[in-house]
């Protein structure tokens, strides 16, 4: 099956997935078809969102997307009503709120999203995302705020003795 021919946001942002480690530009482009087939897909939205503000370095897509934010953050809401796509709703409300610079938002959903984690993994997987908004943190409001609850969430689920480098010293958490 061509990509030509690939016409689900899901299908595309999990494709998408397998690209963001070994090529990143490619990731980007498949994230930015998802987000056109979806775009208040919250998963594609925000995808796309990191790699391309990590790419440009800047954050003035926001502005142009903030309507489409709105809407994905009624759907991550939609969802964690019904009980479906938990804790995965409760992270994407975290970066939506982040970006659109309500802080206090952002940590109360990272925070219930930690709640909602029953193994480490989502909780770093979060933590990684954000860290590819990195390179506009003076710019977001709550970064590391947002970033130091999800090491400290993290922390709290690590069940093994050798743990990750950004949780072995305390000077990894920036206040």
């Amino acid at each position: 099956t061509s990509l030509a021919k690939v016409r689900d946001a899901d299908t595309l942002v999990c494709l998408a997935d397998t690209y963001r480690e070994c090529d990143e530009e490619r990731a980007r482009e498949l994230y930015r078809q998802a987000f056109e087939l979806d775009p208040s897909d919250p998963y594609a939205l925000i995808n796309y969102l990191e790699l391309e503000i990590s790419h440009r370095g800047m954050t003035s897509i926001i502005d142009v997307v903030r309507p489409l934010m709105r809407m994905a953050i009624r759907r991550c809401w939609e969802q964690t009503a019904v009980g479906i796509n938990i804790p995965w709703a409760y992270y994407a409300l975290g970066v939506l709120h982040l970006l659109l610079d309500e802080s206090h938002e952002s940590l109360i959903a990272y925070a219930k999203a930690i709640q909602m984690s029953t193994a480490e993994w989502p909780i770093e997987s979060a933590y990684h995302s954000l860290v590819k908004l990195a390179p506009v943190h003076e710019a977001l409001r709550g970064y590391e705020w947002a970033r130091t609850i999800l090491l400290i969430g993290w922390a709290g689920r690590v069940r093994s003795e050798a743990h990750p480098y950004e949780l072995q010293s305390p000077l990894n958490l920036v206040w």
